[in-house]
């Protein structure tokens, strides 16, 4: 993502030949090689595109932010959110910044009877999601499976293996806790498991001011031209309703601060001494 920063920024003007060390076009593997190669050893352009896209487009000034393509500091990867506005809600309240592992992806719950929502009706979600929505609904169904991401990582569980990404149900989960475990556990508690991690998360970056602005890349708001996402935009004013709307649902405050009463509700009420 640095590398394709920078070569943007050379194209719009903004670097030279000269800043780079090479003429740095879309398409150039040298220049792609040569760029790595400085932001390896910190050498030349190298010493700001290693801090990362957000400082090097403080660092160029002038429109280099609006090639930086980041959600609180973290690099975009790969995934498109014009195409998956969940994913794109993930991107902007995600702790660690933009992270596209952070709930099951939209495309998963486009019909009824699918896979997908089959996974997933252990929780409650029977109806399927639109793609392109962000409405409560949508909401609830991208909180849980935050949720439920957050309780798979808890239990080191590879997301390509267990429901709605893969085959394993979700409620043999209670089985295989009590098995390796020997806790009588219940999926609702491997629920909350998730969720109490979540909140420890924010009460860390609350505590240490770590909170990003919780947006996406302006450049989310411009529509595709051609394709078959041609017309699509994701508004800002509706990604930040759905923001603090899920922090809402969440038991936080709209600005994302963990509430005491949800804090107390988890098992973990010491937590909200160490919010500032």
């Amino acid at each position: 993502m640095a590398i394709a920063f920078a070569m943007e920024c050379f194209e719009h003007g903004l670097l030279s030949a000269g800043d780079c060390g090479v003429e740095a076009r879309f398409g150039s593997a040298e220049a792609a090689i040569a760029l790595l190669d400085q932001i390896i050893r910190r050498r030349g352009i190298g010493r700001i595109l290693g801090e990362g896209v957000e400082r090097a487009a403080a660092s160029i000034g002038g429109k280099a932010t609006r090639y930086a393509m980041h959600a609180g500091g973290q690099e975009l990867p790969m995934h498109e959110p014009r195409g998956k506005f969940g994913v794109g809600l993930g991107y902007a309240v995600a702790e660690t910044g933009a992270d596209h592992m952070v709930a099951a992806h939209d495309t998963m719950f486009l019909k009824p009877g699918t896979p997908g929502m089959a996974g997933i009706a252990p929780l409650g979600l029977l109806e399927p999601v639109d793609p392109y929505d962000l409405g409560l609904a949508k909401l609830r169904h991208y909180l849980y499976l935050e949720q439920l991401w957050s309780a798979l990582k808890c239990l080191s569980v590879c997301f390509f293996g267990v429901a709605p990404r893969g085959l394993l149900p979700l409620p043999m989960f209670e089985d295989l806790v009590q098995a390796i475990t020997g806790w009588e556990t219940s999926l609702w508690e491997v629920m909350k498991t998730g969720e109490r991690a979540l909140n420890l998360c924010r009460v860390f970056n609350v505590r240490h001011r770590a909170q990003q602005l919780e947006k996406l890349p302006g450049r989310f708001a411009d529509a595709f031209g051609s394709g078959p996402l041609a017309g699509v935009a994701i508004s800002p004013e509706e990604m930040q309703q759905a923001v603090e709307l899920h922090h809402l649902m969440a038991g936080w405050s709209p600005d994302g601060r963990p509430g005491v009463a949800k804090l107390h509700e988890l098992g973990i009420g010491w937590a909200a001494a160490h919010l500032p």
